[in-house]
């Protein structure tokens, strides 16, 4: 994935993707809709303050609160994990964490202000998720039925202007997309056909009248540790128009 170096007011540096990317790269990024985040790629973190300090120092510019998001993730210790967990000012703030290494832990926490709370409380959402049954789910006769009603599924973004309009129509208003960005995402997935190993993934589905109606996008991002580097697959960008939603869900 290609990066655009920006140096902000304090001295550092801010990565800006030519396409809208949730992973970016090592450093602070400032992503559509001001939000904030920041990578932590030089080592594990072994004191809670550092993830708690940066996201209280973020709040602190009310400036630009309204709409935010500010993001932190790396690797942490399993004490500095359970620590933000056991206290109650920090607990809400982490969304991701599991193990991957011995005392090394895959680490996202953030926090929201204004508009940018969750639509669902994460604890409900969390609760949710516990009781569901993925495996009630029959994948292949879902999948069998979306192809019988003349649907098909796209693993790449054709270069035609139709195509990339509607791409923008499912992802602009709600992501932050342009049509700019939407022909660099092109590009860019073109060159990662050619490569080993993607730093990203894109998925569609077109109705029977050769209509996207639903594109998801996945990204990679890399953080050395002492054992190689993790490699953290995430999914982004996934929306459908509503009548298509559960062929999406595929």
């Amino acid at each position: 994935m290609r990066f655009l170096q920006e140096p902000s007011e304090e001295g550092f540096f801010i990565f800006m993707t030519e396409i809208v990317s949730s992973t970016g790269g090592a450093g602070l990024a400032r992503r559509s809709y001001s939000r904030w985040y920041l990578n932590r790629v030089d080592g594990v973190v072994a004191n809670p303050v550092e993830v708690s300090g940066f996201l209280d120092s973020m709040g602190r510019n009310k400036w630009w609160r309204k709409g935010r998001r500010d993001v932190f993730r790396g690797l942490a210790t399993e004490g500095v994990v359970k620590g933000l967990l056991a206290n109650l000012q920090t607990r809400s703030d982490v969304e991701v964490a599991f193990p991957v290494q011995e005392n090394v832990w895959y680490l996202n926490a953030a926090r929201r202000y204004g508009r940018r709370n969750s639509l669902v409380p994460v604890d409900v959402m969390c609760k949710q998720i516990a009781e569901s049954n993925p495996n009630r789910i029959d994948r292949e006769a879902v999948v069998a039925s979306v192809l019988a009603e003349g649907h098909t599924f796209l693993t790449g973004l054709p270069s035609d202007r139709a195509t990339q309009c509607q791409l923008l129509d499912l992802w602009g208003k709600t992501f932050g997309w342009t049509g700019k960005k939407i022909r660099s995402l092109a590009s860019q997935l073109a060159e990662e056909q050619r490569q080993e190993l993607p730093s990203i993934w894109f998925s569609a589905i077109r109705n029977k009248n050769g209509r996207l109606t639903a594109a998801a996008m996945a990204e990679r991002i890399v953080f050395p540790t002492e054992n190689g580097d993790l490699h953290i697959v995430e999914s982004t960008e996934w929306r459908s128009t509503e009548q298509d939603h559960m062929k999406a869900v595929v």
